[in-house]
């Protein structure tokens, strides 16, 4: 880190807490409170600045422990970045998260029971509405959606009996229905959202539509077509026989 973007005082960069909150009393005669890393460290040393100049022994005492902590680190090239010490990698992860608001140690997972997460994440979306919505009208629905876990709907996931974008579409299918399907749940869970299937329905539709612009030769294929024909034809586009 060059301690360009990074708070002296505020941040926690030295240690486990910041320094504001670690030397109080150095802090509360600190000439710059709001002054970065960088200035602090003048010709290769360190220099808090403080606006007593005879420190009394407590103030004293915690100037010494200061610079001893700051003895060893040096600045460098390149610029600041954040680290999440919880993580193996640094990385943030809801994972890491989770076990260090629950009290987990040393990378333990704390007991399931501890925490409500059923209530918190399951959230009230009636999965067979929607897809019976989408493909309730296919005499082999049943046999579509018999894998019940997401990975194994993806892995079993037939071939249409059509040709043309209904083909193409048909393949992004149940990959639009995940994906819209966690962001609305999301939706209820944090942001007090509720469920609306005709919206859910729209949403899942105009995905794939745009979707469809990752493949050029279905792109050109597009051409031909409009997304008003996923939203009121939707049966005449997802058929099942030749």
């Amino acid at each position: 880190m060059d301690g360009r973007f990074t708070s002296f005082w505020q941040d926690v960069w030295c240690g486990e807490t910041s320094l504001a909150f670690k030397f109080p009393r150095i802090y509360r005669h600190a000439s710059h409170k709001n002054g970065l890393v960088v200035d602090h460290f003048i010709e290769g040393e360190w220099r808090p600045r403080v606006r007593r100049r005879n420190l009394r022994e407590g103030e004293a005492i915690e100037m010494q422990e200061i610079l001893s902590m700051l003895a060893p680190k040096r600045l460098c090239d390149g610029c600041d970045t954040w680290e999440w010490k919880w993580g193996k990698n640094k990385c943030f992860s809801v994972k890491s998260m989770y076990i260090v608001l629950m009290g987990g140690q040393g990378g333990q997972h704390p007991p399931l029971h501890s925490f409500p997460y059923k209530v918190v994440w399951k959230a009230n979306v009636p999965l067979n509405l929607v897809w019976d919505a989408l493909i309730g009208h296919l005499d082999r629905a049943t046999t579509v959606l018999q894998p019940a876990e997401p990975r194994s709907i993806l892995r079993a996931w037939p071939c249409s009996n059509t040709r043309g974008i209904g083909e193409d579409i048909w393949r992004v299918l149940p990959y639009s229905v995940l994906w819209v399907l966690w962001t609305a749940q999301n939706e209820i869970v944090f942001c007090q959202g509720t469920f609306d299937l005709r919206g859910i329905i729209n949403r899942i539709k105009c995905m794939i539509w745009a979707w469809l612009d990752i493949n050029s030769q279905i792109r050109n294929l597009k051409k031909d077509h409009q997304v008003t024909e996923l939203l009121q034809g939707w049966e005449l586009l997802i058929r099942d026989q030749w």
